[in-house]
């Protein structure tokens, strides 16, 4: 009896050894400095929380989702890293999960290809050169795609339309991360269409798959009417759909680029190369010879993985993130298939515990780095001055004043939790793109009206050439009295100024 609950809960332990791991790796980061993308989703959560309204007032390129989503955290655990830290482990614990019931599902249900599916998951989410140890987009998207394909896989066995309903609720939540998620849906699908599960009729299959589509419309529809009743529906769709159409370009040469270039097919985390080119070679074998309706939705699902890293056309590290699932519960189901081929099954169990071992061997050291280090294999020096150079900003700066960043590093606003003077953060839209004269207007009225008494000016030679309208203005309202930066090296990326007549600029006189 005892025997049997043991192997019952088995699994269930393993997982949680799993989560507490990830949990103990993430909080070995906790104090890296986080990097742009993570600092505008807590800055603009923090205003939303505050009363500024998206999109109309506070302005960024994503949709909603990811703003809600640490909007939701902050009301949890405070504004700061804990929150942070928060999505890190739920989401990565979420997908954990996720992948132990993909490879369960993969392999027929055998929980021995699950469990080595989650073990690979819990080494590979972290991975440092894909920037995924931090909870950024990629990572929610994970914790929504991985279950969409579990639902889909166990569809073979018991599909109904509630489980319809929820692909495509899974589906639209995700597309308010990135509209490009669409992408998954149509592939696994079609792919559903074309390869139905035994005695079930094509016109039925037809109808759960539009039930999915229609639940994203419906989403959808419901984002749409919720700014349009608000008075902000023009600013919701140039920003989500106008200005990011621009700022993606050609879809097509796009998923062309991301699926016949070398060097944007392949992501680039060379630490795991040799243990998953040693999975690759089993898998391929392995799927020439399987004709297993599974593999065929693994297959489709990579496809669409690639195609969704290739439609934004920026190729970004982060991206590949969205690979480390899948990997990991093709490591499952490939173990699972070689123990059917090569007898006895101890030999496939020795294969995965050696690739599991190599992949430990490469990932470790990353863990004896302090998290200084990890911020600076990434990103360089940048993040780490901007993080010192906040601490400068706000022991110059009085309580109620406030500055104005140009350039995008938002977690300067973060870290001193001095209030933004304005909600358009990224300035690159400010220079070129279709919304350039609209949210020019809006910055200057915005800075007009807050007066912050100081500018920091992030360092680029053709946009200082060019000047653009919102930086002429601020030419002509802030002092060329450089104020003395400490950080060190921070007067490569940064230059820091008081505006005119203002209160810094007399203190600043007074102690020269």
């Amino acid at each position: 009896m005892q025997s049997k609950l043991l192997k019952k809960h088995f699994p269930l332990t393993i997982l949680i050894s799993l989560g507490l791991l990830i949990a103990l790796a993430r909080f070995h980061t906790y104090d890296e400095p986080f990097e742009r993308d993570l600092m505008t989703y807590a800055v603009m959560a923090h205003e939303m929380l505050a009363g500024r309204e998206l999109y109309s007032d506070l302005w960024d390129i994503k949709p909603p989702g990811i703003y809600l989503t640490y909007a939701a955290a902050e009301l949890i655990a405070g504004y700061g890293p804990n929150s942070i830290y928060l999505l890190n482990i739920v989401a990565a614990i979420i997908t954990l999960f996720g992948v132990y019931f993909a490879g369960t599902a993969l392999t027929g249900g055998r929980r021995s290809g699950g469990l080595w599916a989650a073990a690979c998951w819990a080494i590979l989410a972290g991975e440092l050169q894909l920037e995924a140890n931090q909870p950024n987009t990629e990572v929610f998207m994970n914790a929504c795609l991985i279950w969409v394909w579990v639902l889909f896989v166990k569809a073979d066995w018991n599909f109904s339309y509630r489980k319809a309903i929820w692909i495509g609720l899974l589906i639209a939540w995700a597309t308010l991360y990135k509209q490009i998620i669409i992408v998954t849906l149509f592939l696994l699908g079609g792919t559903y269409l074309i390869m139905l599960p035994a005695k079930l009729e094509r016109r039925l299959a037809l109808t759960q798959v539009m039930i999915m589509l229609g639940t994203v419309g419906i989403v959808w529809i419901s984002v749409f009417s919720y700014f349009a009743i608000l008075g902000r529906f023009k600013a919701f769709y140039d920003t989500i759909f106008i200005y990011n159409q621009y700022y993606a370009g050609s879809a097509v040469k796009n998923i062309l680029r991301g699926l016949f270039i070398p060097q944007q097919l392949f992501p680039p985390f060379p630490q795991l190369a040799y243990p998953l080119i040693v999975l690759a070679i089993i898998l391929g074998t392995l799927i020439l010879f399987s004709r297993k309706r599974t593999w065929i939705f693994w297959l489709a699902y990579a496809v669409a993985i690639q195609i969704m890293v290739a439609l934004p056309g920026k190729f970004f590290s982060h991206y590949y993130q969205l690979w480390l699932p899948l990997l990991a519960v093709g490591f499952g189901g490939a173990i699972i298939e070689l123990g059917k081929i090569i007898k006895p099954i101890w030999i496939s169990q020795l294969v995965a515990t050696i690739l599991i071992i190599a992949l430990l061997y490469l990932h470790l050291p990353q863990y004896q780095l302090e998290p200084i280090e990890w911020s600076r294999k990434k990103y360089g020096d940048l993040f780490i001055i901007t993080k010192n150079l906040a601490q400068e900003i706000d022991n110059l700066l009085q309580k109620d004043e406030t500055f104005y960043e140009w350039g995008h590093h938002v977690g300067l606003y973060y870290y001193t939790q001095h209030r933004p003077p304005t909600g358009v953060f990224p300035t690159g839209a400010l220079i070129n793109g279709p919304l350039v004269q609209e949210l020019s207007q809006r910055v200057i009225a915005d800075l007009e009206r807050n007066n912050p008494e100081m500018l920091i000016l992030d360092h680029n030679p053709s946009v200082l050439k060019n000047q653009p309208l919102v930086l002429k203005w601020l030419f002509s309202k802030y002092t060329w009295i450089p104020i003395e930066i400490k950080t060190p090296a921070a007067s490569n990326y940064f230059s820091v100024f008081a505006r005119r007549g203002g209160h810094l600029e007399s203190q600043l006189l007074i102690n020269k």
